[in-house]
């Protein structure tokens, strides 16, 4: 389990990083033929928006994988070990229905909008919306991994030891 969770977390910055790169470069692009050649490029906006819900996405399952996911623990966190543990373990279940209800619906969108396209670059639509299943396979994924702490993934905050004891 451990080879393929890095072996994911090695895809999810690859497209982080791609999809990083192509949004800066076409936004810079627009920004230089809008003020400078005063011809803007009429689909820039379009990539750069798709490009960042792409960021947004699978940069979140990549947080999961790291344990950098931001955690609001003020009050969990003055409970006894057992009752913080018990907590940590049902947020983590909550976040494994969550990203498999992702999976699910967001593959569902994805397939019935595959004749849909967009408006500036005719692109079927469910290429953009493919990012929601990926990002929760992914998140799944992590999740497991971190079930299993001696075969690699990140375990959330509280349940570093590993989920079952």
């Amino acid at each position: 389990m451990k080879k393929f969770d890095k072996g994911v977390q090695w895809a999810e910055r690859a497209l982080i990083c791609a999809a990083f790169f192509v949004m800066v470069a076409v936004t810079f692009a627009q920004v230089v033929a809008r003020f400078i050649f005063n011809d803007p490029i009429s689909w820039s906006e379009e990539v750069a928006r798709y490009l960042f819900l792409w960021i947004t996405l699978i940069g979140a399952s990549h947080a999961i994988a790291l344990g950098k996911h931001f955690c609001v623990d003020f009050l969990i966190s003055r409970f006894p070990p057992k009752l913080y543990k018990a907590t940590a373990l049902f947020t983590v279940l909550c976040v494994l229905v969550f990203a498999a209800i992702m999976v699910h619906y967001g593959w569902s969108v994805a397939w019935r909008t595959r004749f849909q396209v967009s408006p500036a670059l005719e692109l079927p639509m469910c290429y953009p919306y493919l990012c929601i299943p990926l990002s929760g396979l992914f998140t799944i994924v992590h999740l497991v991994a971190g079930f299993f702490p001696g075969r690699g993934g990140a375990a959330p905050a509280g349940l570093e030891g590993g989920y079952a004891e």
